[in-house]
């Protein structure tokens, strides 16, 4: 079983480095959450997204996620969901 403290250090990690991702020289967005089993999904939002395929945009992310995080944090994000900003800020709601 994973300590809650090393769910929310990785989801810090994980948030911070994507907050520093800029496809196509456009700033993100990102909020990463954890799920009920103690893993992590992350939501990434960017106008640098727009015209990029879905397959496309989850490898730029992944890539960029490889570079920037410990393995050790990253072990605990199971999905990413990249989309254009517009999106992103109609379906992202903080509660």
């Amino acid at each position: 079983m994973v300590a809650k403290s090393d769910i929310l250090t990785a989801a810090n990690q994980i948030e911070q480095a994507l907050g520093t991702l800029t496809p196509n020289a456009a700033p993100a967005k990102a909020h990463v959450f954890e799920t009920d089993w103690g893993h992590l999904k992350a939501i990434i939002g960017s106008e640098g997204f727009k015209d990029v395929s879905l397959g496309a945009r989850q490898q730029i992310v992944w890539d960029f996620l490889r570079e920037k995080v410990p393995k050790d944090a990253l072990a605990h994000l199971i999905a990413v969901y990249p989309m254009g900003l517009a999106e992103y800020d109609r379906r992202v709601t903080y509660q």
